[in-house]
């Protein structure tokens, strides 16, 4: 069986769009807020936190959705790992990214 990569579902494509436009104000937030971490809805900044888990646990309480992205405020090179599809069956997986991109909880799509 060969592996071929998921195609990017809209919850993917949220994510790219905020991270694309945090990338826009990254030369602003760098001044005050390099290190924290964003919370993005909708390609606007919505609040920073000192934490991940802390922006994770704001956006559980005020959206009754997922149509939110959580990303590191820093100029480093982000590195993003690729999920492969590996069958037919789907199953719902949450993908923890750890340093140097910080962790920053994605879901996606992964068959098992």
């Amino acid at each position: 069986m060969a592996l071929t990569p998921p195609a990017a579902d809209a919850h993917d494509r949220m994510i790219e769009e905020n991270f694309d436009a945090l990338q826009k104000m990254l030369p602003t937030l760098m001044q005050k807020e390099a290190g924290r971490y964003a919370l993005m809805r909708d390609c606007k900044l919505v609040e920073t936190f000192t934490g991940a888990t802390d922006a994770q646990k704001y956006a559980s309480v005020i959206y009754d959705d997922d149509n939110y992205s959580v990303h590191k405020i820093t100029d480093a090179p982000v590195v993003v790992p690729t999920v492969w599809r590996v069958s037919n069956k789907p199953k719902k997986v949450r993908i923890v990214i750890t340093p140097p991109v910080g962790p920053v909880v994605i879901t996606r799509m992964l068959g098992v």
